[in-house]
């Protein structure tokens, strides 16, 4: 194996913030020598790049260039004693603060990565399906006993990509982000090529208020130290195929940070089994109005049917003046209907306790009349206006 040289790795230098750790362990000469060689990433499932210069090992993470720990040493020539480590305590770099777990994962990386023997993962918690995947994200495929090969080094730049052969056969895929802290999904996609690799890409460049659910679940994730797992769920799909497998996989993992539902999620989603009875036999709702159909499914559960319709919607102020009826719906039934006596800018002046979406509307109304309601509520969507594909949450029940 190539010993590895700081050139060789896109690095950044430890910050001033850290702590002074004690360690207390001896090598022979003959383990100081496998130390020395250090350890360069071949593939994206290696999760450190370590070198040795002036006594000193240095551990920094692959997918960011951080350096997490310098670990120091006493030489003799009998071999050599870890002595101690400086550990980053920089919180935008490294989660961790106990001297003490850090201690023994200095060790337990040595043990694995340089050493190459087995040896048991440090951790406080009880032990569980979560600890696989912690393990998996602090060393990768070397917790299978594999480690980097001479003549498989790859660039730092490759390390969230699949290489072309592979990329290749995948075709369309569906993927899922996973917190290695828990074991918890938390984001659920649609992909060819490097796609699920990009949310990691992109969230190394977005900070403050840009920050959505998932790109602070992946900065969480690496000030924790780890590295989101990513699992291709299924590949070799058309686009069709893809799109139905992405949306039972969204409702499958509640509390995702997906900002949209699954496509046709809203018509052929989660539902009991009385929901399904409810919704097939129930009659095809005739439109005799200008209706707009605002599609709840999502913001329905957290506050009321007015509340939930009337707030806030990408539509056109021109458009939705011209509409005789709103329609709330719900996986394809009407639940509500709503006269709008006034369209606003989404903001707080308007809309006071409401989060501010200056580019979309919200409405000022009233109920229906009975005679409305009883036209439109608890009747079907047409076929036509709930086809599996469509994820757009507003339809119009005339022509513009």
């Amino acid at each position: 194996m190539k010993t590895a040289s700081p050139s060789d790795w896109k690095i950044e230098a430890l910050p001033s913030q850290k702590a002074d750790v004690r360690l207390d362990r001896a090598f022979s000469a003959e383990e100081m020598e496998r130390l020395k060689q250090g350890l360069v990433p071949a593939q994206m499932e290696d999760k450190w790049f370590i070198y040795w210069a002036d006594n000193n090992l240095f551990f920094h993470r692959s997918w960011t260039g951080f350096c997490i720990y310098v670990v120091h040493f006493a030489v003799s020539n009998a071999g050599c004693r870890m002595v101690g480590a400086d550990v980053n305590r920089n919180p935008e770099q490294y989660a961790e603060a106990s001297d003490r777990k850090d201690a023994k994962m200095i060790s337990y990386l040595v043990d694995v990565l340089l050493l190459q023997r087995e040896s048991e993962f440090p951790t406080d918690e009880p032990a569980g399906e979560q600890a696989p995947l912690a393990m998996w994200s602090q060393v990768g495929r070397a917790m299978f006993g594999q480690h980097p090969d001479d003549g498989a080094k790859m660039t730092q730049t490759d390390t969230d990509s699949f290489p072309k052969a592979v990329a290749s056969k995948l075709k369309i895929y569906v993927y899922r982000l996973i917190d290695p802290r828990n074991g918890e999904t938390f984001y659920v996609g649609k992909g060819k090529g490097n796609r699920v690799f990009s949310h990691i890409h992109a969230a190394q460049n977005v900070e403050g208020d840009d920050l959505d659910n998932k790109v602070k679940r992946i900065h969480e994730i690496h000030l924790a130290g780890f590295e989101v797992a990513h699992v291709i769920h299924r590949h070799g799909m058309d686009e069709a195929t893809a799109l139905h497998v992405e949306a039972a996989l969204i409702d499958a993992y509640p509390g995702l940070t997906n900002i949209a539902g699954g496509t046709g999620s809203d018509a052929f989603g989660v539902m009991h089994a009385r929901e399904v009875i409810q919704r097939y036999l129930a009659p095809v709702a005739v439109f005799q109005h200008k209706a707009i159909l605002i599609n709840v499914n999502n913001s329905a559960t957290e506050r009321s049917l007015y509340e939930a319709t009337r707030y806030a919607w990408k539509i056109k102020k021109s458009k939705a003046e011209q509409a005789d009826v709103v329609l709330a719906t719900r996986q394809g039934e009407i639940v509500g209907a709503f006269i709008a006596t006034r369209w606003l800018e989404a903001t707080s002046e308007n809309f006071p306790g409401r989060t501010e979406s200056p580019s979309r509307l919200g409405f000022e109304g009233r109920e229906a009349s009975d005679e409305i309601k009883e036209l439109y509520v608890g009747k079907r969507v047409p076929d036509e206006y709930r086809k599996p594909g469509a994820a757009n949450p507003i339809k119009y029940a005339w022509q513009a």
